[in-house]
C-alpha cells in the first residue's frame, strides 16, 4: 500500500510532549505516536526542534517559545512555520492542522486537503465572520458535539474526542479525602477563584498546578481572587507543574475541581483526572457533560453555584468507603472505555480516509 504523506501541523510554543502546560501538544504527540504504529504514513510535524516524535521533525525554532524570554513575539514564529507548511506544500497527501482557525485565510493555496482541528471557544461574532468566509475551504474536525453549537454550518467531517495513553497515568485507589486538586491556568475562564472558595469553604487543602497568564486581564484576576489566598499550606500553589508532578497531583486528589467559566471544547485534563481515578467536580459549560458522567465519575454543577460545587465536595468526602472506591474504578473504566489514544487515533484515521476520498472526487 502507498504511504500517505501527512503533515501535522502546530506550532512551537511548547514541545512535544510537553514538559508541562501544552495540551494541543501532547494531542499531537499521541496522534503522531498512533499513527506512526500504523505502518502506512509518511508523518511530518511541524514543531520544535527539541521534540521527541516518530516522525521527521520540521522546525523554526529549536526551544519552545515559551521557554525562550527573548522572543518579542510568539507570533514571529508563527507565522515562520505558517511559511515553512507554504514551502512545502506539494509534499502532502493531507495536511492535519492544530492550530485552531489560523491555516485557514492559507487554505486555498494548498493542492492537498486541509483538516482544521478545532480547539477552543468560538462563541464569538467575529469568529462567526472568519468561518462564514472560509467554511468551503477546508474540513473541520470539532473535539465534541457542544463546540458545534457555537459554529456556522462548516463542512466538518466529525468530532473525534481526544484519547490519552492510560498506562502513563498511574491509578490510585486511597486518597486522603480532604485533599482537593486543580490544574490548568490563571486565567479568569479556567475559575481558579471559584476552587479556592470551595476549599476554604469546605476546609479542604487545594493542591493547584496551574501556568500564571501575562494578559492584563489574567494579572488582575490573578492579584484579586488568588494571590490573597495562597498560603502553602491549606492553599498549596507550586505554579506549572512538569508531567510527573501533575500525575501526583491527581492521584493525592480526593476530586479534580473544574469551575470553568467559559465553553471548554473538551478539557483534556478531566480524562486524565479520571484515568488516575480521580472523580472530576465541574461547571457544566462546553463538553463536560460528555466527558463527565453525573454521579459516576465526579458530579455536573450548574454554571457558577459554588455552594453546588461545595455540596459535591462534601459527598465525596462523606461517601462510604466502598461507594467511593467504586468511583475511582469507574473514572478508570470509563477512560480505558472512551477516551484512549487508540479511539482518537482511529477516529482520525476514518476522518482522513474519508476527507481524501472526498477531496479527490470533488477535484477530478
Amino acid at each position: 500500500m502507498e504511504e500517505i504523506r501527512i503533515a501535522i501541523f502546530a506550532y512551537p510554543h511548547y514541545k512535544c510532549p510537553p514538559d508541562g502546560y501544552g495540551p494541543m501538544q501532547e494531542v499531537v504527540t499521541n496522534i503522531t505516536k498512533g499513527l506512526a504504529k500504523k505502518n502506512k504514513y509518511n508523518i511530518d510535524v511541524y514543531a520544535t526542534a527539541d521534540s521527541d516524535l516518530p516522525a521527521n521533525i520540521v522546525s523554526v525554532k529549536d526551544i519552545p517559545v515559551s521557554t525562550d524570554p527573548s522572543v518579542p513575539d510568539p507570533k514571529i514564529y508563527e507565522f515562520l512555520s505558517i511559511g515553512e507548511l507554504i514551502k512545502n506544500r506539494d509534499k502532502y497527501d493531507i495536511i492535519s492542522s492544530h492550530v485552531g482557525f489560523h491555516l485557514l485565510p492559507f487554505a486555498k493555496m494548498f493542492d492537498c486537503p486541509i483538516i482544521v482541528n478545532l480547539q477552543g471557544d468560538y462563541d464569538n461574532k467575529h469568529y462567526y465572520n472568519l468561518f462564514n468566509q472560509c467554511k468551503n475551504d477546508a474540513y473541520f474536525v470539532t473535539i465534541s458535539e457542544s463546540q458545534r453549537l457555537y459554529l456556522p454550518n462548516l463542512n466538518f467531517a466529525g468530532t473525534v474526542y481526544h484519547g490519552i495513553d492510560v498506562g502513563e497515568f498511574k491509578f490510585n485507589e486511597e486518597v486522603q479525602r480532604e485533599r482537593l486538586g486543580f490544574l490548568g491556568r490563571t486565567d479568569p475562564q479556567k475559575g481558579l477563584g471559584d476552587a479556592i472558595k470551595v476549599a476554604i469553604n469546605t476546609s479542604s487543602i487545594l493542591k493547584i498546578g496551574a501556568r500564571k497568564s501575562n494578559t492584563e486581564e489574567a494579572k488582575e484576576y490573578y492579584n484579586k481572587h488568588i494571590k490573597p489566598f495562597i498560603d502553602n499550606k491549606n492553599i498549596i500553589f507550586p505554579g506549572e507543574v512538569s508531567n510527573l508532578e501533575k500525575i501526583k497531583l491527581l492521584n493525592e486528589s480526593a476530586a479534580l475541581l473544574f469551575p470553568i467559566n467559559w465553553n471548554e471544547a473538551f478539557g483534556l485534563v478531566m480524562i486524565e483526572s479520571m484515568a488516575c481515578g480521580t472523580p472530576v467536580i465541574a461547571y457544566d459549560k462546553g463538553a463536560v457533560s460528555e466527558v463527565v458522567v453525573d454521579g459516576k465519575t465526579g458530579f455536573i454543577i450548574k454554571p457558577g453555584d459554588v455552594a453546588g460545587m461545595e455540596q459535591a465536595v462534601k459527598k465525596i468526602r462523606n461517601m462510604p468507603d466502598r461507594l467511593y472506591k467504586e468511583m475511582r474504578l469507574t473514572c478508570r473504566k470509563h477512560v480505558e472505555e472512551n477516551f484512549t489514544v487508540e479511539k482518537m487515533v482511529d477516529g482520525y484515521e476514518d476522518v482522513y480516509k474519508k476527507v481524501i476520498t472526498d477531496f479527490k472526487e470533488k477535484n477530478n
